[in-house]
């Protein structure tokens, strides 16, 4: 019984930790093609404005 109880702990963490690296690669993810296309846009508009 305490064996199983710790080892569904574990599970739980596992899964926990799991969840938030998926979550947390979404988020860089989000964040660097936020990025990209912000910086995109700029240089997008600098080269309007030189035009």
């Amino acid at each position: 019984s305490l064996g199983n109880e710790s080892e569904n702990k574990n599970v739980c963490l596992n899964v926990n930790l799991t969840l938030t690296h998926k979550f947390w690669n979404c988020k860089v993810l989000n964040l660097t093609h936020i990025f990209r296309s912000l910086s995109i846009n700029k240089m997008h508009n600098i080269t309007h404005l030189k035009n």
